[in-house]
């Protein structure tokens, strides 16, 4: 995780392998994890280089891809405005560096932006 605190960036990540990246952080070893700014997210140069690198999905454990103390929802936009899917909440104990199948199975709502989904990972 980057020394300034809890925003990811693109040096706490290896080679990219994968349009579909799963991230497991800290937030993971964490069974008590707050809605508040305490969780590991995404930073905005993190979403740039991910956009770059082709990443069309990217997944992480945590509440919010972004930080609730960032008052914005620039990580939000950065990302589904260069048409990269988001998967929050992801329940990623366990589960070891690796390449995986993943099925998001969404809720359907009317007029939602996102919805609950169950998310199954399978090697």
């Amino acid at each position: 995780m980057a020394a300034g605190g809890n925003e990811l960036t693109s040096a706490d990540l290896g080679p990219i392998s994968s349009p579909r990246l799963l991230l497991r952080t800290p937030n993971s070893d964490r069974a008590d994890l707050p809605a508040g700014p305490n969780y590991t997210c995404v930073g905005k140069e993190l979403a740039r280089f991910l956009i770059a690198a082709g990443v069309i999905l990217v997944g992480i454990d945590g509440p919010s891809i972004e930080s609730a103390a960032d008052g914005g929802l620039a990580v939000h936009r950065l990302l589904l405005g260069a048409g990269v899917v988001i998967v929050e909440e992801l329940d990623l104990r366990g589960v070891a560096p690796g390449f995986y199948q993943l099925a998001c199975l969404p809720l359907r709502i009317p007029g939602a932006d996102g919805a609950p989904a169950r998310a199954v990972l399978t090697s």
